[in-house]
């Protein structure tokens, strides 16, 4: 992500699953339905998921119609007053890895 002047940036995931974060908050434990994935976040270095309510952010339009999103929160990543990001969140099973080849630009696919 590329801003002409510094922004707050936010990539999220909403979801119904029970979220559980690591003390250090670089990856999270996604529940459902007796299984578990995990999302660990490669980069940035400086980041941290943190659990939101799936609603508008307090700066976004909020119309009366919009669904409430019950059951569902959102997994994020805020990066407040950043000019540029590059965020990768690997998703794999429990016991998987986060090796995998999507560390790279995405020019190098």
């Amino acid at each position: 992500i590329k801003n002409n002047a510094a922004a707050d940036i936010y990539r999220f995931v909403h979801t119904r699953a029970r979220i559980e974060l690591a003390k250090d908050k670089r990856s999270a434990t996604l529940m459902q339905g007796g299984k578990k994935m995990v999302a660990t976040l490669v980069s940035p270095a400086g980041a941290t998921f943190n659990i939101m309510a799936a609603a508008p952010l307090p700066t976004s339009p909020h119309p009366k119609e919009n669904n409430p999103n019950a059951g569902v929160q959102k997994l994020s990543v805020h990066m407040p007053g950043a000019e540029n990001a590059r965020i990768v969140v690997v998703f794999h099973p429990e016991k998987g890895s986060t090796r995998n080849g999507f560390t790279q630009p995405l020019a190098k696919w």
